[in-house]
């Protein structure tokens, strides 16, 4: 793992639930959008899924154990958390979608966002070298010893 502070924030727990809530709101979206469901139901989905907060992560992580896998506790809360503001809207979420549909491409955008983060690191490093031997393009080098083999 990258010792890249954005990267590790990007899989961290909050950074993977954060995906997970995004991934549950665009495919609610694109639903809504294909007349899958009400646009009313996507719309409350969406807006619930803006706060990190509404999903307990430790109880998340203790209940991933039991379920075999994070998305079917997350899927949990975040009905719940639904049917709190609207109960119909909550017979919509994760509508036609699988646990790995939802793991995956939340690991997908964490993998794009990770590669952003690493490229714009590797921008600033290429920076940092070019400044450095334009800084030092008149220093003397010096051989310390010569291997021949």
């Amino acid at each position: 793992m990258s010792g890249s502070p954005a990267v590790l924030d990007i899989f961290s727990d909050a950074g993977t639930v954060q995906r997970m809530l995004a991934v549950e709101a665009a495919l609610a979206r694109a639903e809504a959008d294909s007349g899958v469901i009400p646009a009313a139901a996507a719309a409350v989905i969406s807006d619930v899924c803006r706060d990190l907060g509404i999903i307990d992560r430790d109880a998340l992580a203790q209940a991933a154990v039991a379920a075999g896998n994070l998305a079917i506790p997350f899927v949990r809360q975040l009905t719940a958390a639904v049917a709190a503001r609207d109960a119909e809207a909550a017979r919509f979420v994760h509508w036609g979608a699988t646990s790995q549909d939802i793991i995956d491409t939340a690991l997908v955008l964490q993998a794009g966002d990770a590669l952003r983060a690493l490229d714009a690191d590797l921008v600033r490093l290429g920076a940092a070298c070019a400044a450095l031997a334009l800084a030092h393009r008149a220093t003397p080098m010096v051989e310390i010893g010569r291997a021949h083999v």
